[in-house]
């Protein structure tokens, strides 16, 4: 398999880089704050996916795991929209309270194997996520960041030969960040996540729409920064 996604940390990091100031310091938290995250850049997933066909077709579950730096999956017909990176933004409207998103897209190619015959793929994916959380702070260096919120998630394959497929689906975000704050005005994001669908489709050419639902557990990590 072979991908071509959103892999941000570089510039990321470059722009983390650019953000850090000299001014007194200041712990994370605070109201005004506004912070930027690379999301979800490296990690573990384990994935449900369900699909609900008319019969005859037999409904199906697939099940996954996944490890690695940048979108993990397993084949071209098979990708967790949830292990994609996204960059985040999160402000401070009072002590602790946050109110933000974030934001994903990856194009992707590469090739499968399906009864023995070969198939080559090329796609794309989007993701946008509102969401709301409470950052409190145990010292200068680490504290929880629990958030949860609303997710769409978008997903379009075209193999060779002449099969196609887009996925669309909302879900359910939630999930719980430890910020570890080794400097002023930086650090990493690390936490467990949980995010389900409670509506979805597939939609396959040729072929009909069928039902299609995610579920994703998750140990992500990332790097973030505040003004």
């Amino acid at each position: 398999m072979r991908t071509i996604g959103t892999i941000l940390g570089i510039a990321t990091a470059l722009a983390l880089t650019a953000v850090a100031s000299t001014g007194a310091a200041q712990e994370f938290g605070k109201k005004g704050d506004a912070v930027f995250a690379a999301e979800r850049l490296f990690g573990f997933g384990a994935t449900h996916v369900e699909v609900d066909r008319e019969a005859p077709a037999p409904d199906t579950d697939t099940d996954w795991t996944s490890f690695g730096i940048g979108w993990r999956g397993t084949n071209i017909p098979d990708f967790s929209p949830y292990d994609l990176p996204r960059l985040g933004f999160d402000y401070l409207v009072i002590d602790g309270l946050s109110v933000g998103g974030s934001l994903g897209f990856a194009s992707l190619s590469g090739d499968t194997e399906v009864g023995g015959a070969d198939f080559e793929g090329d796609g794309s994916a989007f993701l946008l996520t509102g969401r709301a959380g409470y950052v409190h702070m145990f010292n200068d260096v680490i504290g929880i960041w629990p958030r949860g919120g609303l997710t769409y998630h978008s997903l379009s394959i075209e193999t060779d030969p002449g099969d196609g497929r887009d996925d669309n689906g909302w879900g359910l975000n939630i999930e719980c960040m430890f910020p570890i704050v080794p400097s002023e005005h930086w650090g990493f994001l690390v936490g467990p996540t949980f995010d389900v669908d409670f509506n979805g489709s597939t939609d396959n050419d040729p072929g009909e729409e069928w039902d299609l639902t995610y579920r994703t557990f998750g140990l992500q990590a990332g790097i973030f920064g505040w003004l």
